[in-house]
């Protein structure tokens, strides 16, 4: 029997393992009795809206916290400002499992002007500067935090 290509890139073929375990422990913790070659892979889609989408992506992560479904979910993705949490969420390793610091920060005392204007000078030195940076400290200012140096997928 032929073996079947993936499509996806061995980052993400690693994480889809990883994340089967974890889901499949989840759903069985939880009573579901699929069989263990069925794992199924549970979005959560996150809408647009500026800081309400935001803040509507964080409620919703918070409450499937507290009702034990977080680890469910095998992705998130979603537009807009529901993207904004979404890069709040990343920039934290355990986010899955202490959603509360995510929260802190978003309602955290924000950044000071001062800092934004220095991280864009300090940007503004690369090649690869652009209007997005610009845009990025906006919405930072907005989001109370300043940009990280990454890219998110």
């Amino acid at each position: 029997q032929k073996a079947k290509q993936s499509s996806l890139c061995p980052g993400e073929l690693k994480y889809v393992c990883k994340r089967k375990d974890k889901v499949k422990k989840s759903l069985k913790r939880l009573g579901d009795c699929a069989p263990p070659d069925r794992v199924p892979h549970i979005a959560l889609l996150g809408s647009g809206g500026g800081e309400r989408a935001a803040v509507s992506l964080v409620g919703s992560l918070y409450q499937m916290a507290e009702e034990g479904l977080l680890d469910t979910l095998f992705y998130i993705g979603g537009i807009s400002g529901s993207t904004w949490a979404m890069s709040s969420l990343y920039g934290h390793p355990d986010w899955s499992t202490n959603v509360e610091s995510v929260i802190s920060e978003l309602i955290g005392p924000g950044i000071k002007k001062e800092d934004a204007r220095n991280w864009l000078s300090e940007r503004a030195k690369d090649e690869c500067f652009s209007v997005t940076d610009v845009w990025a400290v906006g919405i930072a200012l907005i989001m109370k935090k300043v940009p990280r140096n990454n890219t998110l997928s």
